[in-house]
């Protein structure tokens, strides 16, 4: 009779450790599935896009890596991708590659020789990334509506770094005036 008690004691714990941190605290929701937490006073979501958000502004910069499937490659340093972020949670966003910068296309381009350069760069990287990548220290953008991460390969080849060996891209901390990549003749 007593080893019963002990395994369902045993599979309630494990369930509670496994639950959602979503679902361990309390607060009224609103019609978008937030609130904010009594215990904290955090404002917070519970629908997928929103818990992505709040985790990924919780722990970004703590080491933690996201594979991310990669849905399409913008140009030679943004990304369009779909991560699992946290338990049953997917968040598609657009991230840009840290720590560099590569050529304009279309009209933000400021010569012929850019848009080719550009081109070439967004080759490069679409052949890199593949169908999956890794991504390390996500963060924020400064203009909003995109995410900055140490992009890697599966094989954990740095992709910003391949790019810069390469001639693809240059080393750009995101601030300041970046060069140009059209040369005068």
């Amino acid at each position: 009779m007593r080893q019963p008690l002990i395994a369902i004691y045993l599979a309630i714990a494990l369930a509670a450790s496994l639950a959602s941190p979503a679902l361990a605290h309390s607060g009224g929701f609103n019609n978008d599935g937030c609130h904010t937490q009594r215990s904290t006073g955090d404002f917070h979501c519970h629908h997928s896009e929103a818990v992505a958000t709040y985790y990924l502004q919780k722990f970004a910069g703590e080491g933690l890596s996201y594979r991310a499937d990669v849905l399409e490659v913008i140009d030679g340093d943004t990304v369009r991708v779909r991560a699992k972020i946290w338990l049953n949670h997917v968040v598609e966003t657009l991230v840009r590659v840290r720590g560099i910068d590569t050529p304009e296309r279309g009209k933000r381009a400021k010569c012929k020789q850019e848009r080719k350069q550009a081109s070439l760069a967004r080759q490069k990287l679409k052949k890199l990334a593949g169908k999956q990548v890794l991504l390390y220290k996500v963060t924020f953008d400064k203009y909003g509506g995109r995410v900055v991460a140490d992009v890697y390969s599966p094989q954990f080849k740095n992709l910003g770094l391949i790019l810069i060996n390469e001639g693809h891209a240059r080393p750009y901390n995101g601030r300041g005036k970046r060069k140009p990549w059209c040369h005068a003749p």
